[in-house]
């Protein structure tokens, strides 16, 4: 694994962090398995980072799908936004809630 690549996986490691910390502090109806899922996410780049034995190129697709599954139809994160009576700050919560979204989906390669 190369050095870039490996800032990648760190870079994952941290975006899927912070996902985890908005549906924790968020409680909506669905997100149980998504943050099971997202632990697991979490928990397997840690390990490739420790061993490095598992070429970048499975880890990313192996990490996409599981990402992808996230985004189930009418379930899991497909229908997840951030709510606050405040208008302002729910809209900056959700915007900064995307672009960890799409930062993910540029390093995996895929759109939901």
């Amino acid at each position: 694994m190369t050095n870039k690549e490996r800032k990648k996986l760190i870079r994952l490691v941290d975006l899927f962090e912070n996902i985890h910390t908005i549906l924790a502090k968020n409680h909506y109806n669905g997100t149980t398995t998504a943050k099971r899922i997202i632990r697991q996410i979490i928990d397997y780049l840690t390990a490739v980072l420790n061993d490095e034995a598992e070429k970048f190129d499975s880890v990313i697709i192996r990490i996409a799908q599981k990402y992808k599954s996230l985004f189930i139809v009418k379930a899991g994160l497909s229908e997840f936004y951030i709510h606050h009576d405040d208008y302002k700050t729910r809209r900056k919560s959700n915007l900064e809630y995307e672009k960890l979204k799409k930062e993910i989906e540029k390093i995996l390669g895929v759109k939901t």
